[in-house]
Order: structure tokens, then C-alpha cells, then sequence
């Protein structure tokens, strides 16, 4: 419900094209992971936009499902991100979730998670989680293909980088079905593919309508309430 990626490199026309995967060393993913990250500095604003569209199966042309969304921090510290038909706000203090559908504001933690950057020590803990990750680059852009070790929900990711700043597309192989109804099989197996586009740094970031979480709750008598347009919202927290 939570964590939203985006990032980028550009690979002049006239470069040799490898359009076939080739197995890399997993330090290969995670030193392009960590240029991306260096691009945008640790106290800048940043947003974009994101499309999800939800396959039944690998193979599937057409998405079962399509939904739009947009994630904006604000100063490297705040978030707004709007992504599956949720609302989440984060601050310094609390993480929100707004579920519109069952008209609930769950209040969590802040998650630092979502801001961490890379390490080189991540690449050990990296490599325990996959099998093998292999790269090839197709007019201009740069691919990469992580196969994970069983036991996890997918069965591999992959990451399509356009330039160092952007990635812009992530597609996700699922190992189980994504469940619609009534015509999901149990043998279905999901592909997700993410889409991220109009990136802007800085300046550039529109923030006028920037939503803070004390737009939404305030604390009285150590309990929280919901006011605004969410004064009827159901508060549950989750903190402990």
C-alpha cells in the first residue's frame, strides 16, 4: 500500500546494443540503484506520476485492471502518495492511510523505510533474496531482470532505466493470482507493470495543494480524531 520508486540513463544512439539478457553480478543493480539515489539530494523536493496496470497472467494483452496515481515529497521529508485506490501521508511523526472505500484513517509509525538510500552493505543482504539478475540495453535503454530464490511472492522484477534520474517502468511477476472476482483461477499467476513519468525536482514541484497530516487528524485527550472532509472517518492506530 506504501513505497513508490522512480529513476534513469542515457545511452547515446550510436552505443552498441546488447538485446540480450546477460547474467551480471548483483553489485551491477545495486551500484545503479545508488547513482539514481545520489541524483536527487537528501533535502529535495521531488513527484511523479505513476500508472498500474494489473495483468491476470504473464502472457495477458489486456490489464484487468488500471488505476493512476502520484507520489510528491516535500523538502526530502514529507510524503504524499496517492497509488491503488489509497492515500498515505507521512511526516516526521506519523504515517497515514486514508481507505476511502471503508472510510478509515489508519494511523502507523513513520516509516523510515521509505526514504532510506542504499549502502554498499545492502549488496550482500541483496544477494541473499535472488537467484540471479541479468541486464541488456534495447535502443537507449537499460534493463535489468532479478530473478528471486523461491519462497517469495514474486517470482522476478524488472527494472527498465531510461536515464541515471528515472526509472520508467518496474514489472512485477507474481507468483500467485491477483484476485478479481469471481473469474480469478488459482493457477493464475499476476504480472504488475509499474509506469513513472513526468519526474520533477525542486523548484519544479508544484506543492500548493500538499496535504499535512494535521489537515487530517488532531490528538484530544491523547486520542485522535478526524476533521475536514474526514471528520466522519473511523481512526484506528496502529502505533503500538
Amino acid at each position: 500500500m506504501k513505497k513508490i520508486f522512480s529513476l534513469f540513463i542515457i545511452v547515446p544512439f550510436v552505443v552498441f546494443s546488447q538485446s540480450e539478457w546477460i547474467e551480471v553480478d548483483s553489485k551491477d543493480f545495486m551500484n545503479t540503484i545508488r547513482e539514481f539515489e545520489q541524483t536527487i539530494q537528501l533535502d529535495e523536493s521531488y513527484s511523479m506520476e505513476t500508472t498500474y496496470d494489473i495483468f491476470k497472467n504473464y502472457s495477458d494483452i489486456l490489464p484487468v485492471q488500471s488505476v493512476h496515481g502520484k507520489l510528491t515529497c516535500r523538502n526530502g521529508k514529507e510524503l504524499n502518495v496517492s497509488q491503488m485506490g489509497f492515500f498515505m501521508i507521512q511526516d516526521e511523526k506519523y504515517n497515514l492511510t486514508i481507505d476511502t472505500l471503508n472510510q478509515q484513517i489508519i494511523v502507523q509509525k513513520p516509516d523510515s523505510s521509505l526514504f532510506y538510500r542504499k549502502t554498499i552493505n545492502d549488496v550482500a543482504a541483496f544477494s541473499e533474496i535472488t537467484e540471479a539478475v541479468y541486464k541488456k540495453e534495447v535502443l537507449g535503454k537499460t534493463l535489468y531482470s532479478l530473478e528471486l530464490k523461491s519462497g517469495y511472492p514474486y517470482h522476478a522484477i524488472e527494472f527498465e532505466f531510461l536515464s541515471k534520474e528515472i526509472i520508467s517502468q518496474i514489472i512485477i511477476y507474481s507468483n500467485q493470482p491477483y484476485r478479481v472476482e469471481d473469474y480469478t483461477q488459482e493457477s493464475d499467476k499476476a504480472r504488475i507493470v509499474i509506469n513513472f513519468k513526468n519526474l520533477k525536482k525542486g523548484i519544479r514541484v508544484s506543492l500548493k495543494d500538499f496535504v499535512e497530516t494535521a489537515d487530517l487528524i488532531v490528538v484530544k485527550a491523547k486520542e485522535f480524531h478526524a476533521i475536514g472532509k474526514y471528520k466522519d472517518y473511523e481512526v484506528i492506530d496502529l502505533r503500538n
